[in-house]
């Protein structure tokens, strides 16, 4: 190769120089021009344009690296917690199982669009458990919304009942009341990078038993229950028949939490049907 380009070059020179003999090509030979051959057939700008390409590779074969370990955005990181937290429950929840078809889809949107909520996405997830009665986790730009069908059956509700226990798990999420739960632990370390802050993932433990915590143990407290039921109320008055679906229901509820120790604990979580009732009633 070294013999091929030696002989290319001497080509190249050929009329520039006088060569006597190869021998003598290598003491009389000026590389001057040569470079300068170079320089126009841009053989140089070539090497340097390869090298800043080779740079430039290794700057985006980085980027993507690093956004491996950075923590994701506000909303799809509680995305992320609602759904390991499912996931994580899923023996306790008993989710996943071969589902009925309720149909309830079409009149909880139906529902949503009269309320004034239009193109509001949501998913539906139904429990075979009576553990969890009912529940809304955020997700990135939806609402999921878990309900019990051991609940549903127990109470035997129609459809526009069980629209309605939906709607007022919306309204929570709405409020805000579970993804300030879930920031509450999480807010300083929000748009860092996991390689940064090695405790991360603790954090991220933590917010799913703080997440334990709120959904079997603590819940709502009377003021942020007192606020939701305020505002089904200013929703439903502009439709009669909806809010005497609403106190029957109210009352179905009630009576079973009263009669029923499977659901003893669900006034611990909505406190209560029972003061619900009074709060919509008129005030004296």
């Amino acid at each position: 190769m070294k013999l091929n380009l030696f002989i290319f070059v001497i080509f190249i020179v050929i009329g520039k120089f006088s060569i006597v003999s190869v021998s003598a090509v290598e003491s009389k030979l000026n590389f001057e021009p040569i470079k300068d051959i170079l320089l126009n057939d841009s053989l140089e700008s070539a090497t340097k344009n390869q090298s800043g390409q080779k740079s430039n590779f290794q700057v985006q074969d980085q980027k993507p690296k690093k956004d491996y370990f950075k923590i994701p955005a506000r909303q799809e990181l509680l995305s992320i917690l609602s759904e390991l937290w499912i996931v994580k429950n899923a023996p306790i929840l008993k989710w996943d199982f071969e589902k009925p078809d309720f149909g309830i889809e079409n009149d909880f949107s139906q529902l949503l669009e009269k309320m004034g909520y239009y193109e509001s996405k949501f998913k539906i997830l139904y429990l075979n458990s009576p553990t969890v009665t009912h529940f809304g986790l955020p997700g990135t730009d939806e609402s999921i919304l878990l309900i019990s069908l051991p609940f549903i059956r127990q109470m035997d509700l129609s459809k526009p009942e069980i629209a309605l226990i939906l709607f007022e798990d919306f309204i929570r999420l709405k409020q805000g009341y579970t993804e300030r739960f879930m920031l509450s632990e999480i807010e300083a370390i929000m748009d860092k990078s996991v390689k940064d802050n090695p405790a991360s993932f603790e954090k991220f433990k933590t917010v799913l038993k703080k997440m334990d915590t709120l959904i079997y143990e603590k819940g709502f407290d009377f003021q942020q229950q007192f606020d939701v039921t305020q505002m089904l109320s200013r929703h439903l008055k502009n439709d009669l028949n909806l809010w005497g679906i609403y106190i029957e229901l109210l009352k179905k509820i009630d009576s079973l939490v009263k009669s029923n120790f499977l659901y003893k604990d669900y006034t611990r979580i909505y406190p209560s049907p029972e003061m619900q009732i009074k709060w919509l009633g008129p005030k004296t």
